[in-house]
């Protein structure tokens, strides 16, 4: 199924946006790599600790990540809305101009 929107994309400007909580998830590595592969833009949204992800991708921004458990799905969770608010936010304002 990715294969066939890769392809099938025609916005040769278009950004992709990979996310993994950890950034070693395999299967979004292998996405990454398949849309550098097809000179994507790519940027990954993950984990500062592993590099895998980050490695692939054209640029990078990272999650605040924590060892406690208990907090861990509450932080991602409010790590990846303020980086997507953030870049939505600059976008308005860019548009704006």
């Amino acid at each position: 199924m990715n294969e066939f929107y890769i392809s099938s994309s025609g916005a040769a400007n278009a950004i992709s946006f990979v996310i993994s909580h950890s950034g070693k998830n395999q299967t979004m590595i292998d996405i990454a790599y398949k849309l550098r592969k097809s000179n994507r833009k790519t940027i990954a949204i993950t984990s500062f600790l592993e590099k895998d992800l980050s490695l692939v991708c054209n640029e990078s921004f990272y999650l605040y990540f924590s060892s406690n458990e208990s907090f861990s799905a509450i932080q991602y969770g409010l790590s990846l809305e303020y980086i997507l608010d953030t870049i939505y936010s600059c976008l308005v304002l860019k548009k704006s101009k």
